[in-house]
């Protein structure tokens, strides 16, 4: 927790604060830690900042850890709420001033609104993980908060950094940001303390059992964006039409109403014993790393960190073209295209076509589709056939796996921050 004493440092010159929501186990607080560790190992005076703190964060900064709140947002009334949104510029800008912090580095639209209004002068740098005029169709009164930001407040950062060059076009073009300050820079990853961590043994017997069979693993928050009801539906059919069976493997926790969504279809198609939720891990990368494949299912995305560790990892991927950032992160621009079924073969896996949306939490959308329609039928083909040759796809990865994964280098990216 935070302390008062301030550690003696060799390196003065940068005293950073990293600013997260959350503690979970996110992408973008995967990313605040990473910059963290390495930071460290830099011997620079670092600071990691949550606005709110849960006991069972799996993310933590030890000494080095601030926090705003200790209750979530949902456990306060609407009027402790807004006293505690009111109250967060002037706290940001109190710490600040009391750890003579010279950068910050904000993660995300909350973060970067309330470091936006702080009024404090260390070098500001912002981070945005999603495509905004996507994420801008919900209408939240935050929502029309950032966007007001993106023309006014946005411009006291001396960086606005996007994780993929679709989320800067679409920043620029479809919600007509102003500033001059944004910039691509993708998210860094520790590729050696991936791979350290990926030998790691599994937490227990259970664990060990699943993976005894081939397993197609999702890793990710389960939520109404990565669409997860369509990879269960896929699953069922293909386990309906291939001898071999396989387990498919949740990691990562998220909205209970989608949870249930999903026990629902299991126990409908009666593959209880073949799907299995291991929640939120702190170490995902040992269940990637036994995994045959990666099979993501979203409607839409930024650049999703969990196939950066994938492609560190040797693990070939199939996810859907829910956004062009997919291929940024998978391809070296030599892909090729099967105009029958629509599905990209990259140097990294499968991108499917992008799956048709349904929200099986509003009835107003009726029931859930009993059969699959083309596009989930596209994508159930390439994971079968990912499954069936997995050594060609893994080849494929590892020929072409230095080449994906130098932009992803974390001190060249903490470079391209600070510069």
């Amino acid at each position: 927790m935070e302390s008062a004493v301030y550690k003696t440092i060799e390196n003065p010159t940068k005293r950073i604060l990293l600013i997260i929501p959350y503690g979970g186990i996110g992408g973008m607080e995967r990313i605040a830690y990473s910059f963290y560790s390495r930071l460290k190992t830099m011997n620079y005076a670092v600071y990691g900042l949550k606005i709110i703190k849960k006991q069972n964060d799996l993310i933590q900064f030890g000494d080095d850890e601030i926090y705003l709140s200790l209750e979530d947002l949902g456990e306060l009334n609407f009027l402790k709420r807004i006293f505690f949104y009111k109250d967060i510029p002037s706290r940001l800008n109190e710490i600040i001033k009391k750890k003579k912090i010279t950068h910050s580095i904000s993660f995300g639209d909350f973060s970067n609104f309330f470091s936006s209004i702080s009024g404090t002068k260390e070098i500001k740098i912002a981070s945005l993980h999603g495509v905004k005029s996507i994420e801008f169709k919900n209408k939240s009164v935050f929502n029309w908060l950032f966007k007001r930001a993106y023309k006014n407040s946005y411009q006291n950062f001396r960086k606005v950094v996007a994780i993929s060059k679709h989320i800067q076009n679409d920043l620029i073009n479809n919600c007509h940001y102003p500033f001059s300050n944004i910039e691509v820079i993708y998210n860094p990853h520790n590729i050696e303390n991936i791979r350290k961590l990926s030998v790691e043994k599994l937490d227990n017997n259970y664990e060990s059992a699943l993976f005894s069979k081939p397993v197609i693993i999702f890793v990710g928050r389960i939520t109404y964006q990565k669409a997860p009801w369509h990879l269960i539906s896929i699953f069922n059919q293909l386990n309906k039409t291939h001898d071999q069976k396989y387990n498919l493997i949740f990691i990562g926790d998220g909205d209970p109403k989608i949870k249930q969504i999903l026990n629902n279809q299991i126990v409908q198609f009666k593959i209880a014993e073949q799907v299995h939720f291991l929640g939120a891990k702190e170490n995902p990368y040992k269940y990637l790393n036994r995994a045959s494949v990666l099979a993501l299912s979203s409607y839409y995305e930024g650049t999703p960190n969990v196939i950066v560790e994938a492609i560190a990892l040797s693990i070939p991927t199939i996810c859907t073209n829910c956004t062009s950032g997919i291929e940024e992160i998978m391809s070296l621009g030599k892909d090729s295209h099967n105009s029958h079924n629509q599905v990209i073969n990259t140097s990294a896996g499968l991108i499917a076509p992008k799956l048709e949306e349904f929200n099986p939490i509003d009835k107003t959308w009726g029931e859930m589709p009993k059969s699959l329609d083309k596009a989930e039928v596209a994508y159930m083909n390439g994971l079968q056939d990912i499954l069936n040759d997995n050594s060609k796809y893994k080849n494929q990865l590892l020929q072409n796996q230095d080449d994906l994964l130098k932009k992803f280098e974390i001190d060249s990216v903490l470079n391209s921050y600070f510069k």
